[in-house]
């Protein structure tokens, strides 16, 4: 098969049939675009409760400077009525209302930085959903393209490790491998067995040695028994 029946055929296996292969890369791209608008509706969500909370903590603001003021007002005509037990009692509830402005105030800029950071967000997140979306045909083709290259690379080039081929290569080294240790092993087998001759040659010498030193010395015993004769007397 020659570099162009390959490409064909690598083109008919990988494009002919789209359902039997994984989920497609503009599928892919589909998805995540969507994920995004999913993130940005629940972003937006949030940013319009946050908000909510902000305009009714502002109106209970709003509401407790109107009372301190009402009774501000109402201690200044008691003063002026000289009635000071009555301008007393009215810049006690004054007071309090002064508390119930700072509750708020501080409620009030709270919320506010957290819905300035929630816009923020949402703003950032229609921003990259506006560039996906942008960006998703371009996506798509080098995807595909990418994964033209990569099938076209293993299928021309050989570089499929799990191939029939490189399977037989890697068995077959296999094979030699075991060769060798084998071989190995019946050297050193060899090796003890050259060993084991050597030094029972060895004591079978030391044997005889001793075995000849033997016989002389009773030789020389003999003879010297013989040259002197004990008397009976």
């Amino acid at each position: 098969m020659d570099i162009f029946e390959k490409l064909l055929d690598f083109v008919e296996k990988n494009f002919s049939d789209p359902a039997d292969k994984s989920e497609s890369p503009e599928r892919t791209v589909t998805k995540l675009i969507a994920d995004m608008h999913g993130e940005l509706d629940e972003c937006i969500n949030k940013y319009g409760k946050i908000r909510a909370s902000e305009r009714l903590i502002y109106r209970k603001y709003q509401d407790a400077l109107k009372i301190s003021q009402i009774w501000e007002n109402k201690a200044k005509s008691a003063l002026n009525e000289n009635n000071r037990t009555l301008a007393e009692q009215a810049l006690e509830k004054k007071i309090n209302a002064d508390e119930s402005v700072k509750t708020y105030e501080k409620m009030y800029n709270t919320v506010s930085a957290q819905a300035k950071a929630a816009a923020e967000q949402v703003e950032i997140l229609r921003n990259r959903l506006e560039t996906a979306k942008a960006k998703r045909a371009a996506l798509v083709a080098r995807s595909q393209a990418a994964d033209i290259k990569k099938q076209l690379a293993k299928t021309l080039g050989g570089f499929d490790k799990s191939g029939a081929a490189d399977k037989f290569s890697r068995f077959e080294e296999e094979v030699r491998r075991k060769e060798a240790e084998a071989d190995a092993i019946a050297e050193i087998a060899d090796d003890f067995s050259v060993g084991k001759n050597t030094d029972e040659i060895l004591s079978a010498f030391e044997k005889n040695d001793r075995i000849d030193s033997e016989i002389a010395r009773l030789m020389a015993e003999t003879d010297g028994e013989k040259t002197n004769p004990k008397d009976d007397e």
